[in-house]
């Protein structure tokens, strides 16, 4: 995916753009951004410098911005375009393309959503015969409970990974994969839900190649309430994850209550996908396959860069 825009804005620090655009043509632009502790400029300059496509840019700064805005106008995906809006500060993520609003959290060097995904991608159906998206029992409060389930080709939004088909989706892929996900984050790798179990409980290791799972994870991620018989987590870190069970080929739902299951990009064969599942009478945490015709939740991870 290719960007259409790319916007710039620091809060307080001096800039350095070197816009070269040619082979024999430089031009160098010196900005000087003072930090306006009135709140009228401050809301006046959120949406900061525009930088046009097609422009080479350089950044020079001491100070990252605690705010972004990602563009994606033109995306490799065919049907999810727009974007996103960060504050680090807040730690919120505001998805352009429907408005809705998400908590964010960093856990060690990652920033995830601290919600599951509530994107309705609209009609699935040319992804495949089992491609589905909706809410838990088919209940529209539930989606705005847990967020909506995805089988694993809508969650990667590509109909060449659909159920019986192996789309070569890497255990971890050298690029992100943004899939459902809004610009600007992505659908987690293997290798990323590996960090994230590591940061929790650093026995757990790499390089997992199949089934896994760390005995003391689940209790730091799971919410802090929601859980059946006395299942919930401690929340330690902020992940929050809720219980929103899953939706499975033929269309009965199961589970709400009692676990949680969230994809990866990782493909293990033509009809099977890894994803992080927890489950309410465990405090574990595992990176578990299921069939891709299976629907389950989605948290997306900001990207790196």
């Amino acid at each position: 995916m290719k960007n259409e825009h790319v916007i710039l804005k620091s809060a307080s620090s001096r800039v350095t753009l070197s816009v070269a655009k040619g082979l024999a043509f430089l031009f160098v632009l010196m900005l000087s951004l003072t930090a306006c502790s009135d709140y009228e400029a401050d809301y006046e300059d959120m949406y900061g410098y525009l930088v046009e496509a097609g422009t080479d840019v350089a950044l020079s700064s001491s100070l990252s911005s605690s705010w972004s805005r990602e563009e994606a106008i033109g995306s490799s995906s065919s049907s999810i375009k727009y974007g996103s809006e960060y504050d680090a500060v807040a730690n919120t993520l505001k998805d352009l393309r429907d408005n809705q609003t998400y908590k964010t959290v960093t856990i060690g060097s990652q920033t995830w959503m601290a919600e599951n995904l509530n994107y309705d991608p609209g009609n699935v159906s040319s992804m495949g015969s089992y491609a589905w998206s909706g809410c838990y029992g088919n209940e529209s409060s539930n989606c705005t409970k847990y967020g909506r389930l995805y089988t694993w080709e809508v969650a990667m939004d590509d109909a060449g990974c659909a159920y019986g088909k192996a789309c070569n989706a890497s255990l971890n892929p050298s690029t992100p994969v943004r899939g459902v996900c809004p610009s600007g984050w992505h659908l987690p790798s293997h290798r990323e839900f590996e960090e994230l179990i590591n940061f929790v409980d650093p026995s757990f290791g790499y390089n997992h190649t199949g089934d896994a799972g760390s005995s003391t994870a689940g209790k730091y991620l799971k919410s802090q309430s929601g859980w059946n018989s006395s299942g919930n987590g401690t929340d330690a870190y902020g992940f929050s994850a809720l219980p929103g069970g899953y939706r499975d080929y033929g269309g009965d739902f199961g589970n709400e209550g009692n676990n949680a299951g969230f994809w990866s990009s990782g493909e293990y064969s033509s009809y099977v996908a890894f994803f992080l599942y927890l489950l309410y009478y465990y405090d574990d945490a595992y990176l578990d396959r299921d069939y891709k015709n299976y629907a389950r939740s989605v948290r997306c991870l900001k990207d790196s860069n």
